[in-house]
């Protein structure tokens, strides 16, 4: 069943000017019956497009809690949608031979292989930070996503969620604080 054919079907009864009126009451009824058709496949295909949309988007808050999977490492973020990227808390942070080396806010030492170096908009201008691949767990979705690092110790949350990680996965309402916990299958492991 195509668009194009219905199309058709309309020009041919519209051509065919000549007809009985039966046959003219059939056509009528016909295109009646396709628009009416249309209009259903049109609407149907909206309710499933936002069902699905609104069945797939977790809601969260302007902070939630966020755990670092490879660690077991819980750090409660700034959930940030005018940011494109996020950000992780690395002190004490030194680059040696392509992996960054740094603590965690909870003093943990980690190293991580360095992916890239990005320039980052901050308030007080450009920044040029490391990148590394980090696993999240936030709500229910576990989440591979490339993190900046930089000396976030003069700031309230250890973790910045930006754009990259909430765009198509999440609902941010920043009225509501920690609406869900972290709950991906691999903590449940740990």
């Amino acid at each position: 069943f195509q668009w194009e054919e219905i199309a058709m079907c309309e020009k041919n009864d519209h051509e065919k000017g000549g007809e009985t009126s039966q046959s003219s009451s059939a056509g009528s009824s016909r295109r009646n019956f396709q628009i009416v058709l249309r209009s259903a496949l049109v609407a149907l295909v909206f309710l499933c497009t936002a069902a699905a949309d609104g069945a797939e988007k977790i809601t969260i808050g302007e902070v939630e809690e966020v755990v670092l999977l490879k660690w077991g490492v819980k750090h409660r973020a700034r959930i940030d949608t005018g940011a494109t990227s996020t950000s992780l808390d690395a002190r004490k942070l030194k680059i040696k031979d392509n992996f960054a080396e740094f603590n965690l806010r909870n003093g943990k030492k980690v190293k991580l292989e360095v992916l890239e170096y990005r320039y980052i908009r901050t308030s007080v201008g450009r920044e040029l930070r490391p990148v590394v691949l980090l696993d999240l767990c936030l709500g229910s979705l576990h989440i591979l996503t490339q993190v900046t690092l930089t000396d976030r110790s003069h700031l309230k949350y250890p973790m910045l969620v930006g754009r990259r990680v909430l765009k198509g996965n999440f609902v941010v309402d920043v009225s509501r604080r920690e609406t869900t916990r972290p709950s991906c299958p691999e903590l449940r492991l740990k």
